[in-house]
């Protein structure tokens, strides 16, 4: 018995080979799309490399040792690329080698504040959608609150016996939770409002101090058992707002010094560090992610306590 319908036809009367085009044509389509997204990604960066290659020549004529800043930058784009894939931990990576290589101690630091800040932002751009200003607030006002007193405790205090408590809890923290099973707590509404309070205004402390805002804010985050992204998208822009509350509040009492063109430059790199490590941050699991963040939290306790201990 014969067909009805032709064996290169549809129901609809389409052909055979005019749906394998178009099957076709949608395959070639998406990997167009795909290519023009790798090439996008690999824009910024091309970009950033090449302005580097600038700033680096820029360097080799104001230095009498050039080398040293093409040192610097790359101690700089591996220490953002490192930090990047959990959000944090900059200064902690970043400071032994500067310390190192840059001769006067308050150029470290503005070089460590100016790239961190730089960090932020980016990230910050780049996690946008995921942000969600209401969750956010509660954690900036407690941080807001306490950020003043503790700018001035910074310039007029010594913060040293602080600062190795706060160091010494962080590692002791991060080797627990890396030891056991993950610990979720769970708060009502009200209890967790006022918990997310006064988890920021303890950032607004260890910002100034121990040049970690997110300290505290990390550590609740991970403990609520969010997800990676939502980590993120509460502590990044905290952690970047709380920086340029600092950085405003030391400058007006004084301790801010002068904007220095060179120091800034250097967070050409740091963009270019943090956008290959949140590339990486997108391929993490939840449970990759969190082990991450208690490995940097170790890393930043110790550097904190070493600190001190060197003097």
């Amino acid at each position: 018995m014969q067909s009805l319908v032709p064996l290169s036809t549809t129901d609809a009367g389409t052909s055979v080979a005019e749906i394998t085009h178009g099957s076709l044509a949608r395959v070639e389509g998406r990997g167009r799309a795909r290519r023009a997204a790798a090439l996008g990604r690999l824009g910024v960066p091309i970009g950033l490399a090449l302005a580097i290659l600038a700033a680096g020549y820029w360097r080799w004529h104001e230095d009498a040792h050039p080398w040293r800043g093409l040192a610097i930058m790359a101690a700089v784009a591996a220490s953002a690329g490192v930090s990047s894939i959990v959000g944090f931990a900059f200064s902690a990576i970043a400071g032994t080698a500067l310390y190192l290589l840059v001769d006067a101690p308050v150029e470290a630091v503005k070089i460590m504040l100016w790239c961190s800040i730089a960090i932020q932002v980016y990230s910050v751009a780049r996690l946008w959608r995921h942000v969600e200003p209401a969750r956010v607030m509660p954690f900036l006002a407690g941080g807001l609150a306490t950020v003043g007193p503790a700018c001035w405790m910074v310039l007029r205090l010594s913060a040293e016996l602080y600062l190795a408590g706060i160091g010494a809890l962080l590692a002791a923290y991060g080797v627990a939770m890396s030891l056991r099973r993950p610990l979720v707590i769970r708060a009502g509404p009200r209890l967790g409002l006022a918990l997310d309070v006064v988890t920021g205004a303890l950032g607004g402390i260890t910002g100034p101090v121990a040049a970690f805002p997110g300290a505290g804010v990390t550590v609740w985050c991970s403990l609520r058992g969010w997800d990676k992204l939502r980590q993120r998208a509460i502590y990044q822009p905290y952690i970047l707002l709380m920086q340029i509350a600092a950085l405003a509040t030391m400058t007006a009492l004084g301790g801010g010094g002068r904007f220095q063109p060179l120091v800034a430059l250097y967070a050409v790199p740091a963009v270019l560090g943090c956008h290959l490590g949140l590339l990486l941050f997108e391929r993490l699991s939840n449970r990759q992610f969190n082990h991450m963040i208690h490995a940097l939290l170790i890393v930043s306790g110790l550097s904190m306590v070493l600190k001190v201990a060197c003097g």
